[in-house]
């Protein structure tokens, strides 16, 4: 998919989440306080916070499209049958030519679903830190701002499209990581020699303990860390009022 296809995709589809749902929104619940006065101020306001929404949407809707296509990428190349080139055999001297295809296949596709999991999964960060400048910039220490219901409906509905882009992104790895290993299981149970089980077995191991990208623990994905963006700029806007009385 190229990149100007890429990009009109997530286009159409934050333009349609605006017309559909947030200013629609805007509309039926309020816009949020402006502290100022004049026509002149209240149209540049007007404008920066429409500029300041759409550009968070084209953010969220293009993480949440590149997070589909790595999963999509990701439960491709770990599909049976998947072949690469044949890499140096030094690297791997525990495999012999009868099964080295399988399973230097399966090795290289879970290490290049390692690193490009590893890569994508960052950019969950943006829309959290998007979320972190508009709660700060909206603190009563600059002036007269609040949080009203409908941003914070804005808000929400970022941070759950961001979190179930994520949650599935993580979901579909492990899917893959499963389906390999009920692969590696089938050739172990088909495997005779004792050389080709301990060759099966050290690739089974391997995978299981394969903690890289969008296969770290639970614990480690940067969904975590990404919560703690919002978070902690919440309790910054309290620190930053509570210096300002």
């Amino acid at each position: 998919i190229g990149l100007r296809c890429a990009g009109s995709r997530v286009v159409v589809q934050t333009a349609v989440y605006l017309v559909l749902f947030v200013f629609p929104h805007f509309i039926l619940i309020g816009f949020p306080t402006t502290p100022c006065r004049g026509e002149t101020c209240f149209n540049w306001d007007k404008a920066i916070l429409f500029l300041s929404v759409v550009t968070m949407w084209l953010l969220v809707f293009f993480v949440v499209y590149v997070t589909r296509l790595c999963a999509r990428m990701v439960d491709w190349v770990l599909q049976p049958g998947v072949e690469w080139p044949p890499r140096n055999s030094a690297r791997e001297p525990w495999f012999h030519s009868a099964r080295k295809d399988a399973l230097a296949n399966i090795q290289h596709s879970l290490w290049f679903c390692g690193q490009l999991t590893e890569v994508v999964g960052t950019l969950i960060y943006y829309p959290f830190i998007i979320v972190l400048v508009m709660i700060v910039s909206r603190s009563s220490f600059f002036d007269d701002w609040d949080l009203p219901i409908s941003l914070l409906i804005v808000i929400g509905s970022n941070i759950g499209l961001a979190v179930f882009s994520a949650f599935h992104f993580r979901q579909t790895a492990e899917n893959a990581r499963g389906r390999v290993l009920n692969t590696l299981s089938s050739m172990l149970s088909t495997n005779s020699s004792s050389p080709g089980k301990a060759q099966v077995q050290k690739v089974i191991s391997e995978v299981q303990n394969f903690k890289k990208g969008a296969f770290c623990p639970f614990a480690e994905q940067p969904i975590l860390k990404a919560f703690a963006i919002p978070s902690g700029g919440y309790f910054l806007m309290l620190f930053i009022e509570y210096l300002g009385r």
